[in-house]
């Protein structure tokens, strides 16, 4: 099984992926207090950063973006990097009655929605880290505290 980018006294490499300019500039700053975070604002964009660069230990995708959506670019990774699509959590706008809730669901890393709480998005973040660095498993992980 590979193992996790980041050695043990290196900062998590995350990336961020969000069509909105603010929740992607707010997720960067705030991650940025205890990982090492990078952010473009799309799946076209982020497809093009994890050619260049497929280090990170965890990324964060928001659900509904154009051009690109949030399951549209983990069935690309799905078939052409599969090691980068089980790194995947997503964020979302979508309330629980939606018909994309199925989507949802079957993420074994679970998925956070806005709006959170701070303290939230940092113990999702820790959770969905701890829970690849251990098993890999869906089994081991919770979706959506």
């Amino acid at each position: 099984m590979p193992s996790l980018p980041a050695g043990p006294k290196s900062r998590p490499r995350l990336l961020i992926i969000d069509d909105d300019d603010l929740m992607r500039a707010a997720l960067h700053r705030l991650l940025s207090l205890k990982y090492d975070v990078d952010s473009v604002g799309g799946g076209v964009q982020a497809l093009e950063r994890l050619q260049r660069d497929p280090s990170y230990a965890l990324i964060v995708c928001d659900v509904l973006m154009p051009n690109m959506a949030g399951p549209d670019l983990l069935a690309h990774l799905e078939k052409r990097a599969p090691e980068l699509a089980r790194r995947m959590v997503f964020i979302t706008a979508l309330l629980p009655g939606d018909a994309r809730g199925e989507f949802l669901a079957r993420q074994p890393l679970g998925c956070l929605h806005k709006p959170f709480e701070l303290d939230a998005l940092f113990r999702w973040v820790e959770h969905a880290l701890r829970s690849l660095r251990e098993a890999w498993t869906p089994a081991a992980v919770a979706t959506c505290p």
